[in-house]
């Protein structure tokens, strides 16, 4: 009979909720309690900050208000880190003893810097020779050479790209015969339509300050959406300069051009600081047979 009378004392014996077996743990004989709040600079609780005594392995989070309990650690002292997403990391050294230790942190505010992240139509980087979209990239000396008033007298040399003008200034590019809603134009990645208001609107966009004009013709272009037919022109303008490791820095250049008979040629100058130069090139138009 001892089986059975086992078995309803185990069926008739009480179940202890878990916050008094909670409570009942932080009134061990020699236990401490660790609690406190969590607070920036200007005195702002910080949710959900983690805090762990590092030696007795116990950790917990800040509620709506900053605050936070631990108990049932024995007495010692025991490194106390605090951490939260936008603060600085904080360990503080503390002795606990008695029933409860209060501590009120304080956390500085960082700025978390993210690795450059490149995002390409590839499984993998692949460089302008060896992809197999028929795509270009004019910058450098190409770049300063083929400069003009507008974006598609730049690229009216370029393989597979014209220049439709009606007018000094005004120009838009021609991707294997089609233009305007068909050319997608991008300015650092953003759309800019204004070629698409008329003939006599040339691309909003400015090519004497460009570090690069990347070109995508062909079908690749369908990534870019419906208005990337004909192909896609992106245009990335320099880093702005700033002054945090230098003085203050001035920029210039000038640019003039004059076409006859066919010739076309474009002077440029420039200057930065107190240093000045100055360069020179020729390039033909379309149709010329040599350049001056």
């Amino acid at each position: 009979m001892l089986f059975p009378l086992l078995l309803a004392s185990l069926a008739t014996a009480p179940v202890v909720p878990r916050h008094i077996v909670a409570h009942s743990v932080d009134h061990l004989v020699g236990a401490v309690v660790l609690a406190g709040r969590v607070t920036d600079t200007l005195g702002q609780p910080i949710v959900e900050a983690r805090v762990v005594v590092l030696e007795a392995n116990r950790s917990t989070t800040t509620d709506a208000e900053g605050r936070f309990r631990i108990g049932g650690i024995p007495e010692g002292t025991y490194g106390i880190s605090i951490a939260a997403i936008g603060f600085r990391p904080r360990v503080y050294r503390l002795a606990l003893t008695g029933a409860t230790t209060t501590l009120e942190a304080k956390l500085l505010p960082t700025v978390v810097e993210l690795a450059t992240i490149q995002t390409t139509a590839t499984p993998v980087g692949t460089s302008v020779l060896e992809s197999p979209q028929p795509l270009s990239v004019l910058h450098g000396d190409a770049l300063s050479a083929a400069q003009a008033p507008s974006l598609g007298a730049v690229l009216e040399l370029q393989p597979g790209l014209r220049n439709s003008s009606t007018g000094n200034g005004i120009g838009k590019p021609v991707i294997r015969g089609l233009s305007s809603n068909r050319v997608l134009i991008l300015d650092n990645g953003q759309r800019m339509e204004t070629q698409q208001w008329g003939d006599e609107h040339s691309p909003n966009v400015e090519t004497a300050t460009a570090e690069r004009i990347e070109v995508i013709r062909g079908p690749a272009s369908v990534l870019y959406g419906s208005d990337a037919l004909g192909g896609v022109i992106n245009v990335v303008q320099r880093e702005l300069p700033d002054a945090k490791e230098r003085g203050a820095l001035l920029r210039g250049t000038l640019s003039g051009s004059y076409a006859s008979n066919g010739a076309r040629q474009t002077a440029r100058c420039w200057s930065k600081g107190r240093a000045a130069g100055s360069s020179a090139s020729a390039r033909p138009s379309p149709g010329a047979s040599r350049a001056m």
